[in-house]
């Protein structure tokens, strides 16, 4: 099937005929029928008939170049030099796209429709202070964070959001414009401060955070709290830790905490009750001999007698 395809089109070519139909051609969809009601006035030219939603457009080809720009046309008739060419469409605003090798025929008529032209993309540049806020444009996150920058931004309005743990969140409307950068900066508000617990004990994971008796996470970790005083608890099974007030206060963005907690395991797991043990039994053991030696010597001495 392929190989009859290229053998009707390779003779067509050789024909003198424009085999096209409707092939996309990069952003461009390019059409020949073989009639149209137009009329070629000039024997030695083709037509081509533009049709495109896009004003301000320049078409040159690899035979001539059209100094003559069309504003605001929807649809209009250029006359071209017939034969083998590429044809290729500027915008002052748009990247030049070019259709394949297409082959004009004197005497001819062909429609040529402009589609998805693509405009000069623009720079977008995104900064907060502080930094490492979470970017959102048109309500898509985006795994960047700020300062965020995008060169290759379509000309468009952009809802752009910026969110930071710890801060009021912001938004506001970017307007982005050909080979231009459009820049916004803002200081976000703190709301928080981001504190960071960490255990002395290393072997010691998962303990549990309370504040003011209430769960808010895991130690080694970070919870954020807002100005004021706080009644600090850490929680785990067989570990106690003594209550602690901590006060919170805007300023710092994080805040490092470094507690230790002891152990509650039984008493006859500890080394001093092992200790008091083996002392007292020990004691025992040493009262017992001395005491039979005594006993003993005391016997010796009534024999003798």
């Amino acid at each position: 099937m392929m190989n009859l395809r290229f053998a009707f089109t390779l003779l067509c070519l050789l024909a003198g005929e424009t085999v096209l139909g409707q092939e996309k051609y990069g952003e461009l969809t390019v059409s020949a029928p073989e009639s149209l009601t137009v009329v070629v006035r000039n024997e030695t030219q083709s037509a081509l008939i533009i049709v495109s939603e896009v004003p301000d457009l320049q078409f040159e080809s690899t035979r001539q170049i059209f100094e003559t720009k069309q504003r605001g046309a929807s649809e209009w008739q250029l006359a071209v030099e017939p034969g083998r060419q590429i044809l290729t469409i500027r915008g002052a605003n748009y990247l030049p796209v070019k259709t394949d090798v297409i082959n004009l025929r004197a005497k001819r008529a062909y429609r040529l429709k402009v589609s998805q032209v693509k405009p000069v993309p623009g720079t977008l540049f995104i900064k907060t202070k502080p930094e490492g806020a979470s970017v959102r444009l048109n309500g898509a996150p985006l795994a960047a964070k700020a300062p965020f920058r995008l060169d290759e931004a379509l000309p468009a309005s952009y809802y752009a959001q910026v969110e930071k743990a710890g801060y009021l969140s912001k938004d506001t409307t970017l307007i982005v414009e050909s080979s231009k950068v459009t820049f916004w900066e803002t200081t976000l508000i703190q709301t928080a401060v981001r504190v960071r617990i960490d255990i002395q004990n290393q072997k010691l994971r998962e303990v549990g955070i309370f504040i003011n008796g209430e769960a808010q996470g895991i130690a080694p970790g970070v919870i954020y709290l807002a100005p004021g005083q706080y009644k600090l608890m850490l929680q785990k099974e067989r570990y106690r830790y003594k209550e602690k007030i901590i006060t919170i206060a805007l300023g710092p963005e994080e805040i490092r905490l470094s507690e230790k907690l002891a152990t509650t395991s039984p008493f006859y797991k500890k080394w001093w009750f092992w200790g008091v043990t083996g002392g007292v039994i020990g004691g025992v053991v040493v009262y017992k001999l001395i005491d039979a030696f005594l006993s003993d010597f005391e016997n010796l001495g009534n024999i003798g007698s």
